[in-house]
């Protein structure tokens, strides 16, 4: 396989928060790709992405199906999960992919706040981050619960 174009993989269909997160991905060096359908995923999904920021309900993209995938098919990535709908959706995905042997760097409820993004995407991208988050085990995605003040998307 040739080289990957990009680093980050944004899975999300809001063009608000597609356009946050690639703001804080690209401050970060990183280059970003997004999808927010099944088909351009499977288009564009490579094993050896560095990050995924996935958006777990989509209307017509399950989250819990991708992170089933990822697993199928030996993703090394980094994920930092994402949803609007509950904080219980969060923790159960989040010890889901963790079942599965993916790596969860953080958990979001949206909307999140932009520091909040930035400590995820930095916990996801850097080596050393990525190696704890490795070896962390399943704990409460807190504070995934707390609702956030201005700033978020």
């Amino acid at each position: 396989m040739g080289t990957l174009s990009y680093s980050t993989l944004i899975i999300n269909d809001s063009p608000a928060a597609v356009g946050g997160i690639t703001e804080v991905a690209s401050a970060l060096g990183e280059s970003v790709a997004v999808v927010d359908s099944w088909e351009s995923f499977l288009g564009v999904y490579t094993p050896e992405v560095r990050c995924i920021v996935l958006e777990l309900s989509m209307p017509a993209f399950c989250g819990i199906e991708v992170l089933r995938h990822l697993a199928d098919t030996g993703c090394r990535s980094t994920l930092v999960l994402t949803t609007d709908m509950s904080p219980d959706l969060l923790r159960l995905a989040q010890k889901l992919a963790i079942a599965l042997g993916l790596v969860v760097a953080d958990t979001l409820m949206a909307p999140f706040e932009i520091d909040r993004l930035q400590a995820a995407m930095i916990a996801a991208t850097d080596p050393a981050a990525q190696s704890r988050a490795q070896q962390r085990s399943c704990e409460p995605c807190e504070p995934c619960g707390a609702s956030s003040v201005g700033g978020g998307f």
